[in-house]
């Protein structure tokens, strides 16, 4: 983070307000301690939720305050041009879409893998049942049952094997 540029950003625009760093908390919705350990430099990388309720709060742009608090590699990343004509608004509601976006796709995964642990147990199932008749047991499903095991499995994998719908990606990220 570039720890004076940064607090030299934020207090001047808190001054020209004409806000106590106290009354900037309170309006922003952060505690006193977070506001001051943010713009001191105490913590290493700020939430974007906070440089969120920071911009707002003081009419500052949020691509600028990203740049000077150490998102400056992930913001180049972006086309910046793309964002550069944007508004603190505009940018957040693309954040926002971003975040969406991205719980989107951890859920995405989550049900792929509760199919995995699925498949598993059809897995397990058949492999007792083949100890079993291995072992000269009696067994516990008929052929019927051992084919709808299988179908089962098949439809499973039908599931896993989809790709992610990247028409949800937010259009302009």
């Amino acid at each position: 983070m570039r720890t004076n540029e940064f607090k030299e950003t934020v207090e001047k625009a808190r001054k020209a307000k004409g806000l106590s760093q106290r009354q900037l908390a309170k309006e922003i919705g952060l505690s006193q301690s977070t506001y001051n350990d943010t713009i001191n430099g105490k913590i290493k990388k700020v939430d974007v939720e906070i440089l969120k309720k920071i911009a707002a709060g003081l009419d500052l742009s949020l691509d600028y305050l990203i740049k000077i608090s150490g998102y400056g590699d992930v913001y180049n990343l972006m086309n910046t041009e793309k964002y550069s004509n944007k508004s603190t608004r505009d940018f957040i509601e693309t954040l926002d879409k971003y975040e969406k976006f991205q719980m989107d796709i951890l859920d995405w995964d989550y049900q792929k893998r509760q199919k995995a642990f699925e498949l598993q147990d059809h897995i397990n199932n058949i492999k007792t049942e083949v100890k079993i008749i291995t072992a000269g047991g009696v067994r516990r499903i008929t052929d019927e049952e051992f084919l709808q095991e299988l179908e089962d499995m098949y439809e499973i994998t039908k599931e896993i094997a989809k790709k992610y719908d990247y028409s949800k990606l937010p259009k302009d990220v």
